[in-house]
């Protein structure tokens, strides 16, 4: 969370908070750069504990590459190293831009293959350019959207954290759990350590007594009131789980052992009878309410009876846009005075959504220079499509190309992006795999023989 208010000081600038404390602690540097200083603030301490973990997934985004640095910033799409390795004299002092050709929003091939090794060739030939003139700006290479999110900067903690297999193979079994959302929360709070219980309440120096609320003899420690409480032992005994009399120290440990060679409905119960304890003491704490031990398995059991009954039976978002054939299974033929355009896009080491974007791309700038009207133009990728109707701005490759595609699509008149199943678009698919092109599009005029028959001819675009 504090990752996220260091990700707003870096992607805006403009804003007051970002522009005071660039002059209290930065004025000549950028966040990265910046040292703890004299006398700083708690605010701004805490911030600065967030930048190594900000710098791993974090680079910039080129858009006219006239203040991006060749060799000391770090913008090529690489997690490992975002880095330039080539280690050519001319690259040293210049910026990104210089390595563009001039008039042109391509890179150039020339200066590519002279000056860099092919690993940073291949990465910079993967990054579009935009036609619109974009000043570069950051972008979180570890979402499509290129803004920072809480959930991926707590995957790159967990995963530098997890060090052992054993750990790892643990949470990957843990989030396959098919329970409500509260109960994996609830689990995961408890596996790391982090439930509010009056032992770790005081450990945080807050002033309440460490006795348990069910038995009030022991310490309340996450293991003792979900495990050893003679209360929560009466709730496991109920149950259909047969747990383990051997002595844990932690709960992590203790789930850790009940979990190994247990079926997928004893993982779920296991984890919603310790959510159901820790609701029971919950309402002993601030209601003054006690549960019977059956009563708490009873309750973990209907919870997580009526979530599955309602997860089986819930039904997928459907797209509002999307006029027609949300439900296709087959290519349809457009209606009358009609063009369709089926797209599908492969280019370089990139994610396969920002290929399929820079094909619908190329697509509309084809229709523009042929003045095509009234065009339905299809692709199977979801993400894309939703992205292109969508208002948001993405700081990212991916929304680079968007945003190209968006400004296409105003210059164009009736000419609409729809999404179609993967079954739905096999033509476009059936050429993709039979050309050495890396972008492949298809476009059927119903009402006109003559113009298909040029479509297909035309090398440049099949």
């Amino acid at each position: 969370m504090l990752g996220k208010q260091a990700w707003r000081l870096i992607s805006n600038e403009g804003s007051i908070v970002s522009r005071v404390y660039k002059a209290r602690y930065y004025p000549q540097e950028s966040f990265f750069s910046a040292s703890l200083g004299c006398n700083p603030s708690f605010i701004w301490k805490s911030l600065f504990e967030t930048k190594d973990l900000i710098k791993a997934g974090t680079i910039i985004h080129i858009g006219n590459g006239l203040h991006t640095s060749i060799t000391s910033d770090p913008w090529l799409p690489d997690l490992n190293n975002p880095k330039v390795t080539s280690a050519h004299p001319a690259l040293f002092g210049q910026k990104v831009t210089s390595l563009m050709c001039v008039g042109e929003t391509s890179w150039d091939s020339e200066i590519l293959n002279d000056m860099f090794d092919d690993r940073d060739k291949a990465l910079i030939l993967g990054i579009p350019l935009s036609q619109a003139s974009r000043e570069d700006c950051w972008s979180w290479l570890l979402e499509k959207s290129g803004i920072y999110s809480v959930k991926s900067a707590y995957r790159v903690l967990q995963q530098s954290k997890n060090n052992g297999q054993q750990n790892s193979a643990l949470w990957k079994d843990f989030w396959k759990i098919e329970v409500p959302s509260k109960g994996l929360h609830f689990g995961w709070k408890a596996i790391t350590g982090c439930l509010p219980t009056k032992v770790q309440l005081q450990i945080k120096h807050v002033p309440v007594d460490n006795l348990c609320p069910f038995c009030n003899v022991a310490a309340e420690t996450i293991i003792h009131i979900l495990v050893y409480c003679p209360y929560a032992n009466s709730c496991w005994i109920r149950s259909s789980i047969s747990i383990s009399t051997d002595t844990f120290v932690s709960f992590s440990s203790w789930f850790e052992a009940q979990v190994a060679g247990k079926n997928g409905s004893l993982l779920k119960e296991i984890l919603m009878i310790a959510w159901a304890i820790w609701n029971a003491r919950n309402k002993l704490v601030w209601d003054k309410k006690s549960m019977l031990a059956a009563d708490v398995v009873l309750s973990a059991r209907s919870t997580l009876n009526q979530w599955s009954f309602a997860h089986q039976r819930r039904m997928d978002p459907l797209l509002m846009f999307n006029e027609h054939n949300v439900e296709v299974e087959h290519w349809i033929t457009p209606a009358n005075d009609t063009i369709k355009a089926a797209s599908v896009g492969k280019i370089g080491r990139v994610a396969p959504e920002v290929a399929e974007v820079a094909g619908i791309k190329e697509a509309l700038s084809w229709i523009k220079s042929k003045d095509w009207h009234k065009v339905s133009l299809e692709s199977d990728c979801l993400v894309a499509v939703q992205a292109i109707h969508s208002s948001a701005s993405l700081p990212s490759a991916f929304g680079q190309l968007v945003a190209d595609c968006q400004q296409l699509l105003a210059a164009l008149n009736n000419v609409k992006v729809y999404f179609v199943k993967h079954s739905a678009n096999k033509a476009a698919h059936f050429h993709a795999r039979s050309s050495c092109y890396p972008s492949v599009r298809v476009f059927y005029d119903y009402n006109s023989p003559a113009e298909l028959v040029e479509i297909v001819k035309n090398d440049s675009y099949l």
